[in-house]
């Protein structure tokens, strides 16, 4: 029997959901016995999982902000506190595939991403308060600085259940043709959090007493943990867990899936999904300079630029504007995250207006060719920041590499989870979707590990006392141009239609 299409309503929320929905790639014919079709989920459901991503990049963008300062002001050494941000990258890389392997075998995924919410707040609180819960006199120090390493260690575990849990629930609860539409929602939601963390942070919390603390990284942590509650409690009571039941057509090979048996599972699995996966590996090694060291990068034009302006500046006052310098950098990344968030809003629509149109454009109008360009501007843009030296032009360049953030966060979520879905749907599938979904995490986090060592070998070669963090952000766009060249040959939508 032909799979009914997306335009068909099967239920009442299916008008709801065409509102926002954009062309997806249909599915093939399947043998009735062999096919599973979910309900189509209405607006509100998928808004309300796909808050679980904006709720955890208030965390993401709470370390990038104040970690390496919570780090530093209990005496951790800055080389140590390199070496303490590759817990994300090492978590992601083996603690996810774990997740992974335990979510296919057990299910429950809400317990698993409550499980995963509560570490996050019990982690936070610890980070904020760690040098409060020291002893007195010499031991104080050393006992700050072990607390703090092991609550952002924590943090970085407890993220992995969260992320993984609602990337498989976004499949096991919507169907396949709706899977573009809850990646973009998912990637809007993480835009969303990230302008929310960037207001906050620009606020003086210390001016909300008796409500907060006199502290501003605590006043952070209070509030991001209240958010982490509060979006446990509204997942857990609107939320299934809707796994497709198991058919004699799907293979249990996931079943058996051990973390040493990994490599025979990447090996099974499709080309398109590799192919995806490889490009993933090139990007990311770019957007990991951009992520920790754009700031960096804009902070130094500004203080520069302050200092040059000055008519004299001794030493107290040199200070006091490499303090004001920092401001520039979190307004380009506020600004960053604008434009992906209004790319968020506009690009689905684009889509959605050409879908089944016969202009000219509505050949090229596919999700590959939207990722391929949206890596051209990124590793253009990372390249050009050798030449930009004004602060303007530093923030305009940055503000305008939001539409490639989003479409990272959108793009490759969209097109991996479908073809899961899909399989899923059919019971063709030969591993469970945690466990895919996992290794895709893998491809994403295990290339910033060799990238770090990297930047630390650019740092080393370009130490001329300039701003060091172009030379690392040009690197960064030249493998960002690497990606772009790689989704010229993806043929996955093709695989899909």
């Amino acid at each position: 029997m032909a799979v009914a299409s997306p335009t068909q309503s099967t239920s009442g929320h299916d008008d709801e959901f065409q509102e926002d929905s954009i062309r997806l790639l249909p599915m093939d014919e399947t043998p009735e016995d062999t096919l599973y079709i979910r309900r189509p989920r209405g607006v509100f459901y998928v808004l309300v999982l796909s808050s679980g991503f904006g709720t955890l990049q208030l965390v993401f963008a709470l370390l990038a902000s104040y970690g390496s300062a919570q780090l530093l002001s209990v005496g951790v050494s800055q080389a140590a506190t390199g070496l303490t941000w590759l817990a994300g990258p090492l978590a992601g890389t083996f603690v996810q595939p774990m997740v992974g392997i335990i979510s296919d075998r057990y299910g429950h995924q809400k317990l698993i991403v409550s499980a995963g919410f509560i570490g996050l707040v019990m982690s936070l609180l610890g980070l904020g308060w760690a040098p409060d819960l020291t002893l007195d006199g010499g031991q104080r120090n050393g006992l700050s600085r072990a607390l703090v390493v092991f609550f952002i260690f924590t943090l970085n575990v407890a993220i992995q259940p969260v992320q993984l849990g609602l990337r498989v629930m976004m499949i096991e609860n919507c169907r396949p043709e709706q899977q573009t539409m809850v990646s973009a929602w998912a990637a809007r939601m993480t835009g969303i959090g990230n302008i929310v963390a960037q207001l906050a942070g620009s606020m003086d919390t210390t001016k909300l007493q008796p409500f907060m603390t006199g502290s501003h990284f605590k006043n952070l942590c209070l509030f991001t943990s209240f958010c982490l509650v509060f979006s446990v409690i509204t997942l857990s009571v609107f939320l299934t867990d809707g796994a497709a039941p198991r058919s004699k057509f799907e293979k249990p090979n996931h079943q058996k899936t051990t973390l040493m048996g990994l490599w025979k599972v990447i090996r099974s699995l499709s080309p398109e999904v590799i192919s995806v996966w490889k490009i993933q590996l090139f990007s990311w090694m770019g957007w990991f300079p951009f992520l920790y060291y754009v700031t960096t990068y804009i902070d130094y034009l500004a203080f520069h630029d302050l200092l040059q302006n000055a008519a004299a500046a001794d030493e107290e006052q040199q200070q006091i504007l490499k303090n004001e310098s920092l401001q520039f950098g979190s307004r380009a990344m506020l600004l960053n995250a604008c434009v992906a968030f209004i790319s968020s809003i506009l690009l689905p629509w684009l889509f959605k207006r050409y879908d089944g149109t016969q202009s000219k454009f509505r050949n090229y109008a596919t999700l590959s060719n939207l990722w391929m360009t949206s890596q051209v501007l990124f590793g253009i843009g990372m390249i050009c920041t050798l030449w930009v030296s004004t602060v303007v032009g530093a923030t305009l360049l940055i503000s305008v590499l939001g539409l490639s953030w989003y479409c990272t966060g959108w793009i490759p979520f969209a097109l991996i989870s479908t073809k899961v879905s899909q399989e899923s749907a059919r019971f063709s599938r030969s591993h469970g979707p945690g466990l895919i979904m996992s290794l895709h995490n893998v491809s994403i986090a295990a290339p910033q590990i060799l990238m770090a060592l990297i930047v630390g070998f650019t740092f080393w070669v370009s130490s001329d006392g300039e701003n060091q963090a172009r030379y690392v952000l040009a690197v960064g766009g030249v493998f960002g141009l690497a990606a772009a060249w790689m989704v010229r040959g993806l043929h996955i939508e093709k695989d899909l239609q």
